[in-house]
């Protein structure tokens, strides 16, 4: 087993009528919006402690140990691109593929 990581418990703050929900850890003030699938989106308003597993619950919904990952380097998005590209998808600005 890995080290033991330190466990933040997220609260739901609410739901914006695009339906992404906004969630807060009281802990450290991780902070973000997130869609879920199949449209999954995360905006992160605040990292907060990025060591600590971020977990919670809403209804039918369970946050379970959300990580940080930095943005891809340009020659990822490159590749992704291309790979996306060579299977008939398309990457726009925004991050989405169609």
């Amino acid at each position: 087993m890995g080290v033991p990581v330190e466990q933040h418990v997220m609260e739901h703050r609410g739901t914006l009528p695009s339906g992404a929900q906004e969630w807060k850890c009281p802990t450290c003030g991780r902070h973000f919006i997130v869609n879920w699938p199949p449209r999954y989106q995360q905006l992160v308003l605040e990292e907060g402690d990025a060591n600590a597993a971020h977990v919670g619950s809403r209804g039918d919904v369970r946050l379970d140990g959300v990580d940080v990952a930095p943005a891809p380097s340009p020659q990822a998005e490159d590749a992704w691109r291309s790979w996306l590209a060579e299977n008939g998808m398309t990457w726009d600005d925004d991050g989405q593929v169609a």
